[in-house]
């Protein structure tokens, strides 16, 4: 069955679950808490941060796809990664 995730948000959750030791495929992405499974330093979610905005810089079809209003801009890129992690990131270990 395809899966309702785009092919580039799906590479951007496979590098999320990666940083924490997690398998992607074990994950049900439909669950409304699957983001409560694990958990990250913030060291981790820095480092995480720090690739997600190098991927959207680099990739204009994974900018396209999650992205309202894609565009090349710094500014906007990080927002939208900051974005990303808020809304889908792992919980932070203090």
């Amino acid at each position: 069955m395809e899966s309702p995730l785009g092919k580039y948000v799906r590479e951007i959750l496979k590098e999320m679950c990666k940083v924490v030791g997690a398998n992607y495929d074990d994950i049900d992405f439909k669950d409304d808490n699957w983001f409560l499974k694990h958990s990250w330093t913030q060291a981790n979610e820095d480092r995480f941060k720090k690739w997600l905005i190098s991927y959207l810089t680099t990739n204009t079809p994974a900018r396209n796809e999650i992205m309202h209003f894609p565009t090349k801009r710094k500014l906007s890129i990080k927002k939208v990664a900051e974005e990303f992690i808020w809304n889908y990131g792992w919980q932070t270990n203090n």
